[in-house]
């Protein structure tokens, strides 16, 4: 229902002209009336999604996991999602890698990279059984006048064996007495049943593939070994120590360059002798890059004082 017109007020002018002007300043004033309702309305938004954001952040979750429909994204269609954004990778697989020579240098068009010589190369020869080593149109002998080749790349999963030490021992037939054992190179880690190569295998796994230990023992289940997760633990404890003389050549290493890039980040120990779980700890990192290569060492600490840094940079 409209709303009924006001009585105009009785000074309004006779004159068209100022009745004109009259007019267009009101149209003016409510196009200004307009826009500062618009600009009103978006502070009021602004001001609107930056409260949200302090209530999520002060009464919100602290943690950053994703909610369990979330959780493991690309899982399942990570080979779609990547065949979506590279639909031309099956043709260059077909096609490889070819390349043309042009005046001045060779131009190389896109396809598959060729494998690298350092592999060894198992060659699998097909040839015609003598029966069909003869000529469809004159009945002739065939003889050998080229070979085609191609290449497929193979691997070989990884394989477990067990070394059995077997040590002879020599005894004196007349006394019975003098007895000799052979001698065994020494253990990494005494009557331990890993070898210096599985020690190795487990530690690049653990950290530099970012497979947490309970994976990697699902692993060797599979295999058929049944490891305990604490039993990874304790070797990678063990194999800390002794690599700590390489670290210690490695800090000497570094401490010889004239610059030193150093931070901490914060870490959350859960078991930590006289700190809660839910306080901070920090992991400080130190890099150089002296003649020789680059060096990256990690130190652990609970506390990020001044004094930290002074004995990490001392000498």
């Amino acid at each position: 229902m409209n709303a009924p017109l006001e009585t105009p007020p009785p000074d309004l002018p006779e004159d068209p002209t100022l009745l004109r002007e009259m007019v267009l300043t009101l149209q003016d004033r409510e196009r200004y009336l307009l826009d500062q309702e618009r600009y009103w309305k978006r502070q009021a938004g602004w001001f609107q999604e930056q409260m949200n954001l302090l209530l999520a952040k002060r009464f919100g979750r602290s943690s950053e996991k994703s909610p369990p429909e979330d959780r493991q994204p690309g899982l399942f269609d990570e080979a779609e999602e990547i065949e979506e954004t590279a639909p031309d990778a099956a043709d260059e697989e077909e096609r490889g890698e070819e390349s043309t020579t042009v005046t001045g240098h060779e131009r190389r068009k896109p396809g598959r990279k060729p494998l690298p010589e350092w592999l060894p190369r198992e060659e699998v020869i097909y040839d015609l059984p003598e029966t069909e080593r003869t000529c469809d149109v004159d009945g002739s002998i065939l003889v050998e006048i080229g070979r085609e080749s191609s290449e497929q790349l193979d691997i070989i999963p990884a394989r477990v064996r067990v070394i059995r030490h077997v040590r002879i021992k020599y005894g004196c037939p007349h006394c019975h007495q003098g007895v000799k054992t052979a001698p065994v190179p020494p253990r990494p880690i005494p009557k331990a049943l890993a070898t210096a190569a599985l020690l190795a295998h487990v530690v690049v796994g653990k950290y530099a593939d970012g497979l947490p230990l309970y994976r990697q023992g699902d692993i060797l289940t599979r295999a058929g070994i049944d490891l305990s997760r604490s039993t990874l633990a304790n070797w990678m404890i063990q194999a800390g120590t002794l690599v700590q003389p390489l670290i210690n050549l490695m800090r000497d290493h570094l401490l010889d360059y004239g610059v030193i890039q150093m931070d901490e980040t914060t870490v959350q120990v859960l078991k930590e002798t006289g700190k809660l779980a839910t306080s901070t700890s920090y992991m400080w990192v130190r890099r150089g890059s002296p003649l020789g290569g680059e060096v990256i060492l990690f130190d652990y600490d609970p506390s990020r004082r001044g004094a930290v840094a002074k004995g990490l940079l001392s000498g």
